[in-house]
């Protein structure tokens, strides 16, 4: 069995140090960068604690009550590991009274974080973004689009992931910047990306990045219903969400290091990956994006009616696959009781004849 390389959490620091690990029997030993063993856990008190399911890179965890959390990126060592322990992913079971000092402290803390999570935190959030620059927003964006590929695209090869199909990028750049020009403007350029992605999403990222997967394409079958998905995140960067989603999950303390000029690779990178699989926009925020979306489809005459056949194909899909922008929307009745509400917004269509064929062609087959 060969050796892996991976990162050692203690659980009681913030650091992580560099190990290697090997299976030996039925246990994983942990060695530090002299070769001293760390740590020898059985494989059969291993649990996969990853956030997101991934074939290469996998957390786990020791015992119920030891914190440390160790992450390992060797796609094969992975193998090994569920090949040979066969409850990985096996809920271990929870001790008598586990409960109770947990509903003491809910009980007397109730209160107090229902106030900071509803009023101070938002608040915070909102006037720390205010004084990220500009570049520093574009270097989270770039960093959280990069990560979304990764872990989203079909093809994980870079060059392959992403849609190249010149005609359709232009055709969808200029209706983005169409889309982008109403109610005033957006003084904040946008650049599309589509990535080649069985998943049903789009999704607005800082420093005015957006990312469309070629399943939402693929279920459009109008340009108006795909034009009514840009023009909403389109309204997300234009209400600075993104980045306030973003100040969310990092934390105010570590977003103050980025003013300061502490713009670590390592700091950024701490936020992004929740932020782009598992986090999500209140439904205030989706509700704003929502109704500056249908004036933004106004402004130019496109049909925002047409979204309704593209939002009920997608979903079935989108809600088994856990995708963040059904699970956090407001309730789809609701969605689409507004958009009929709104009456007809325009005849379209939102690309010609020819724009279209290439836009639905452009991420191939």
């Amino acid at each position: 069995m060969g050796l892996a390389t991976g990162r050692l959490f203690d659980g009681r620091s913030a650091g992580a140090v560099s190990v290697s690990v090997y299976i030996r029997a039925n246990e994983l030993v942990i060695e530090d960068e002299a070769g001293t063993p760390v740590g020898v856990w059985s494989l059969d008190e291993l649990r996969d604690v990853s956030p997101v399911p991934s074939k290469i890179e996998i957390s786990l965890s020791f015992g119920e009550e030891d914190p440390a959390r160790l992450t390992i990126g060797d796609a094969g060592f992975i193998a090994d590991i569920r090949r040979q322990c066969q409850t990985l992913n096996k809920r271990r079971p929870l001790q008598a009274g586990w409960w109770k000092p947990y509903a003491i402290w809910i009980g007397g803390g109730a209160a107090s974080v229902a106030v900071l999570f509803v009023f101070v935190l938002p608040f915070l959030a909102t006037v720390v973004a205010n004084m990220l620059s500009d570049d520093t927003r574009d270097r989270i964006g770039r960093e959280t689009k990069d990560y979304i590929i990764k872990t989203f695209a079909r093809d994980k090869s870079p060059d392959k992931a992403i849609c190249e199909g010149t005609a359709g990028q232009a055709a969808l750049e200029g209706l983005v910047a169409r889309l982008a020009s109403a109610e005033a403007g957006t003084s904040t350029p946008i650049t599309l990306t589509v990535v080649k992605s069985k998943v049903p999403n789009a999704l607005a990222l800082p420093g005015g990045h957006m990312v469309i997967f070629s399943e939402m394409i693929d279920h459009a079958d109008r340009p108006d219903a795909l034009a009514g998905v840009l023009a909403h995140e389109i309204a997300h960067i234009r209400e600075k969400h993104p980045i306030n989603l973003f100040v969310t999950n990092v934390g105010i303390a570590t977003v103050f290091s980025l003013v300061l000029g502490d713009i670590s690779g390592g700091t950024i990178i701490a936020g992004v990956g929740q932020m782009a699989v598992g986090a999500a926009y209140t439904r205030d925020f989706e509700r704003e994006a929502d109704s500056l979306a249908t004036r933004i489809m106004t402004e130019w005459q496109y049909d925002m009616s047409a979204m309704i056949p593209l939002l009920r194909s997608l979903e079935p899909k989108a809600r088994f696959m856990h995708v963040p922008i059904f699970a956090t929307h407001p309730g789809m009745e609701e969605r689409i009781e507004k958009i009929e509400a709104a009456g007809n917004t325009g005849a379209g269509p939102a690309l010609g004849a020819d724009e279209w064929a290439a836009v639905k062609a452009m991420c191939g087959a």
